[in-house]
């Protein structure tokens, strides 16, 4: 369940029912009633973010089914194994980051990744700056009779903005890349759990620029996407060539053996 920190005014929002224009008419105003000033404006921020990355039930529990699906994939490879022997401790976890590292960095193309390296991640940083400068001008206009909806009416209208642009550039990035549409959704889903995770147990973090987190996150998962095609192909080539050289064995045995 999302900590306190995602709500409007106090109560508790319900991200699972699927019914984002309810959601919206709902939390129209960000109205923190934080004792702090800080606080107020890590709350609105937080609920931002929160209502920008959430996703209806169904689309979160099919992205929940093609992360599971990548990471069946991974295990197979050997990134994948890696990861499993850090894990179960027969290797130092550090060498293991580093490896999966090196296998992810090298999947990057910079003449044709140019749009995610150039466009998106810098203009998902440049969402997250407004939206911190109109979560803390809400939190210091939170109690005024006039200013209050006003500045947070036009929090809302700019925080929208400001993502329907976001999620129009990630898909445009998709399609100039060639990579898979869904992972926007995956990207989406991973977020709002990172999100989730940190705000319930440090607090502290919740304030982090979510929408870069996003878009560095489906950045990863086209290189991911692109490691796994590369171990799949090897693997059927590797197949295919095991396949010719036992039928040339048999054919040369079958020869020799007329011979």
């Amino acid at each position: 369940m999302p900590s306190a920190n995602y709500n409007y005014n106090g109560s508790a929002i319900n991200t699972n029912s699927g019914n984002t224009a309810a959601l919206s008419r709902q939390n129209f105003s960000y109205g923190s009633q934080a004792g702090t000033f800080r606080q107020r404006t890590l709350e609105n921020y937080n609920t931002m973010a929160r209502q920008s990355l959430a996703q209806p039930a169904a689309k979160r529990e099919s992205s929940q089914k093609m992360l599971e699906g990548k990471l069946k994939r991974l295990q197979k490879t050997n990134m994948g194994k890696n990861i499993t022997k850090a894990a179960t401790g027969r290797k130092n976890p550090l060498l293991a980051a580093i490896s999966v590292a090196f296998n992810l960095l090298a999947q990057i193309r910079l003449s044709v990744d140019w749009c995610f390296v150039f466009l998106l991640i810098p203009f998902a940083f440049l969402k997250d700056i407004v939206d911190i400068a109109f979560a803390g001008l809400i939190a210091a206009a939170t109690g005024t009779i006039v200013l209050g909806p006003v500045v947070a009416g036009a929090g809302m209208a700019v925080s929208f903005i400001a993502n329907l642009m976001l999620q129009i550039l990630s898909v445009t990035c998709l399609l100039i890349v060639g990579a898979n549409l869904k992972n926007r959704g995956l990207a989406k889903f991973i977020a709002v759990e990172m999100l989730e995770f940190l705000a319930e147990s440090f607090p502290g973090l919740g304030w982090l620029p979510w929408a870069a987190i996003f878009a560095m996150i489906l950045y990863l998962m086209v290189l991911l996407d692109r490691y796994l095609e590369k171990e799949e192909s090897k693997k059927v080539k590797k197949e295919s060539g095991g396949e010719q050289n036992e039928q040339f064995t048999t054919t040369a045995s079958h020869l020799l053996g007329k011979a």
